[in-house]
């Protein structure tokens, strides 16, 4: 609990040094009476032509179920938006084998996240590196954590420019504290939503091929998921879903299910749980993982559009969830039935690359062609020819029959009728697009 109340203080003190920093001459801060004497203050903070103002109280309960009383309560005050609920975790009060917490924290967060809320959660870390950020002479911005890497990022940085994101993708890999203040300076939903289904577009493409369940087994797949231990279904000839898992470098999961007549329209929806048996929180890099599960909630709790759903659990909550309510769920039992799909033209779905695609995915050389050329094969391109030479010159990947191609970043290739850019060049809507038109 010292650690718990030194975290509070540090908490504002930082903000606080932020807000007033020389260089930081768009926000202010000003304290405020407070609950029952507790301390609040307020944050205007100016952006892009517009002030917004927000109200900061301490120790506030939400009237949620269950009860919860979050560190503090940031409320808007010159616009209608979420109530934004701050925890701030010490790992030895909230996740540690000594003190396990976390599915009674998990329960109270969704909670407040099916009120219509917004849960922020920062750990002792994540304040800390604000703070020392922004305590100097000089304004720094601490260190970033990335939420994706490597294919990963690659992929969701692809998505997310062919989708128009307004924000650049790797706000989503800001400090904790930093992504927090970020969202209060830009309370932008529709773009926080682009963020989050970029991110999970990102982390299903870096997976295995997916499985194919059946609407029968969406519940059951889910709930399995959120124990921690996937029983995957047999494939299913008609599938109500496209399910994959990915795991991070320290063993963090996300389960991922892509409504099958709904490609196109992004309806995801996400198992976010973290093992929290005894053996689970006593094993090598469970504070790494806590910290992994944190972060990733901050982002994918903006998934809130039609067909998308999270759920944000411990891996003991599982058979005391409810999953009815979920919009995959939900419409496999209501209607029985696939539901028709929302854009006749859209591409087939493709759930796994022939032998000989995969064999001439492995000619291309470089990782970022090979990502960017079986993006597209999953979304329905052609065939196409890896290394075909003309003129002296070799195309990484092309279409020979529509004149699309896909070169290395230090080539530049230019003949008649065809269509050849760089890897760097290329969205993978783009590619798409322009192989439909050529087909």
């Amino acid at each position: 609990k010292v650690e718990e109340s030194e975290l509070e203080r540090r908490f504002k003190v930082a903000i606080r040094n932020w807000a007033d920093h020389a260089e930081n001459t768009d926000v202010t801060f000003t304290t405020t009476p407070g609950i029952n004497g507790r301390d609040a203050f307020e944050l205007r903070i100016a952006y892009n032509g517009q002030t917004v103002r927000y109200r900061v109280d301490e120790q506030e309960g939400t009237g949620t179920t269950p009860s919860t009383v979050p560190d503090f309560l940031i409320r808007r005050q010159d616009s209608p938006a979420p109530d934004v609920a701050v925890y701030l975790d010490g790992y030895q009060f909230h996740a540690s084998p000594d003190i396990n917490n976390l599915a009674a924290d998990a329960a109270k967060r969704a909670g407040v996240r099916a009120n219509g809320g917004l849960v922020w959660n920062l750990t002792w870390d994540d304040v800390a590196a604000f703070h020392k950020a922004v305590e100097g002479e000089s304004l720094k911005t601490p260190l970033p954590r990335p939420l994706l890497s490597g294919t990963a990022r690659q992929s969701a940085m692809r998505v997310h420019n062919a989708k128009s994101g307004m924000f650049d993708f790797d706000v989503t890999s800001q400090n904790p504290m930093m992504m927090l203040l970020d969202y209060l300076r830009r309370p932008d939903l529709e773009q926080w939503e682009r963020l989050a289904l970029s991110a999970t577009a990102g982390a299903f493409a870096d997976s295995s091929d997916p499985h194919l369940v059946a609407s029968d087994d969406v519940e059951n797949l889910i709930r399995s998921a959120t124990a921690g231990s996937v029983a995957w279904p047999v494939d299913s000839e008609s599938p109500s879903a496209l399910a994959r898992q990915w795991a991070n470098n320290n063993g963090h999961v996300l389960t991922m299910l892509l409504d099958a007549a709904h490609t196109n329209d992004e309806r995801w929806t996400v198992i976010l749980s973290i093992p929290d048996g005894a053996t689970d929180v006593s094993a090598d890099g469970h504070p790494t993982r806590w910290r992994d599960w944190l972060q990733w909630a901050n982002v994918l709790q903006f998934l809130r559009g039609t067909g998308r759903s999270v759920v944000i659990a411990a891996s003991s909550q599982a058979d005391n969830l409810y999953f009815d309510e979920l919009d995959l769920v939900g419409s496999a039992a209501a209607a029985g039935l696939p539901s028709e799909p929302s854009d006749t033209d859209a591409a087939p779905i493709v759930t796994s690359l022939t032998d000989a695609q995969e064999d001439e995915l492995g000619y291309i050389v470089g990782d970022p062609i090979r990502a960017l050329v079986r993006e597209a094969l999953f979304a329905g391109a052609p065939d196409f020819e890896a290394g075909p030479e003309y003129g002296g010159e070799a195309i990484e990947a092309a279409w020979v029959d529509q004149r699309v191609g896909v070169c290395q970043p230090d080539q530049s290739i230019v003949m008649d009728g065809w269509d050849i850019r760089s890897v760097a060049d290329w969205t993978s809507a783009e590619l798409l697009a322009l192989l439909k038109e050529r087909s």
